[in-house]
């Protein structure tokens, strides 16, 4: 009786030409490669987070995560090639490098045979997250886990005949810094400590948005230069800190298309002041302001814009904002904003401050 191949055993053929792939990936690579024909990646499997804010891209490999913090956030990422002559010499190695960096590489899967070699893959084991199996009712242990992907990863290839191996080493590491999201007991905790504060925090923030709110609108209705700021939109205010979104219009444009240059720097200016106004409730004059352009923003696109108090002293207030492109995270530009803030005399010498938010 003729054998019959299992149902599991798909082939997949190339509509352009004879040949056939055991799986769908190799066959789209030959179409790209043979055929130049691009075919649309499927990402119903890709579960590796991007971590940065207002970012949520999903990728299917490590290796496409790199690629994307590379060309959306400007991160860098070398891969370095290592020989060992022996295996022994090569796990010393690794475990001088972990205790340097106080992390572990750790096998995440099983070893793949190759022709005469074996291939083993190792991450860092700060990658993922931590699931408590326990049933009962002790309090969770601290865990190192980062709630996301580590890029940091080593590929050995182990030659099976002379016993030398061959890593290609990825050694930048992502997120560390960034602080792993909260367990369900410390959630609830955080919940409990706000609720005993009181509402006195929330209120005097809501207080501090809908001041600032009214006074940007009485400075665009007196129909002045602060009239290009009427499409901003507050989000909070309060505590130094003040947060904007603004869609880019037609009105905000250059010549070529873009958000202009003198719009970006207004946004700088009221945000900062704003920022400034919500703690001290004084605006200032301003004595100096820099603003670097780091990327161009089309028409369409969602500003966020956060303006923070760096310090404030007796005579002057140090101020930054940072625009981004509130969907992809992108910095569109940093300013830096120093402001007098110390007490002005009139000519009839008593003490007074400005009365506008923006200078």
């Amino acid at each position: 009786m003729a054998s019959t191949s299992s149902a599991t055993d798909e082939i997949f053929n190339c509509p352009y030409c004879d040949k056939t792939y055991t799986t769908n990936s190799n066959k789209n690579k030959h179409l790209k490669k043979c055929h130049d024909i691009e075919v649309p990646q499927d990402t119903s499997n890709h579960r590796i987070p991007c971590a940065e804010n207002y970012c949520n891209g999903l990728f299917g490999t490590i290796a496409d995560l790199r690629t994307h913090l590379n060309e959306a956030h400007g991160f860098t990422f070398h891969e370095d090639y290592r020989f060992f002559p022996t295996k022994k010499i090569f796990l010393h190695w690794k475990r001088k490098l972990e205790k340097s960096e106080r992390v572990r590489f750790i096998k995440t899967q099983g070893d793949k045979l190759r022709k005469n070699a074996v291939q083993q893959y190792f991450h860092c084991n700060r990658s993922g997250s931590y699931i408590s199996q326990s049933t009962g009712k002790r309090k969770a242990k601290a865990t190192c886990k980062m709630g996301h992907q580590c890029t940091a990863s080593m590929v050995a290839t182990i030659n099976r005949i002379s016993g030398e191996v061959i890593v290609k080493f990825v050694k930048e590491h992502y997120g560390h810094d960034i602080p792993p999201p909260p367990t369900v007991l410390q959630a609830n905790q955080e919940l409990r400590r706000s609720l005993k504060l009181g509402k006195a925090v929330t209120q005097t923030m809501s207080l501090m948005k809908v001041r600032t709110i009214t006074m940007l609108k009485a400075l665009i209705e007196e129909g002045g230069f602060d009239r290009v700021l009427d499409k901003l939109e507050i989000m909070s205010a309060g505590a130094g800190q003040c947060v904007c979104e603004l869609k880019v219009a037609h009105e905000h444009k250059n010549r070529a298309g873009l958000l202009h240059g003198g719009m970006t720097s207004t946004l700088v200016d009221a945000v900062s002041t704003m920022a400034l106004f919500s703690k001290i409730e004084r605006p200032g004059v301003s004595i100096d302001m820099n603003v670097s352009f780091i990327r161009p923003a089309n028409i369409g696109d969602e500003l966020f814009i956060e303006g923070r108090i760096l310090k404030v002293g007796k005579n002057l207030a140090f101020l930054t904002v940072e625009v981004k492109n509130k969907i992809t995270g992108q910095i569109i530009a940093l300013g830096k904003h120093t402001k007098f803030v110390g007490e002005q005399n009139d000519n009839s010498g008593s003490s007074t401050t400005t009365a506008t938010i923006v200078s």
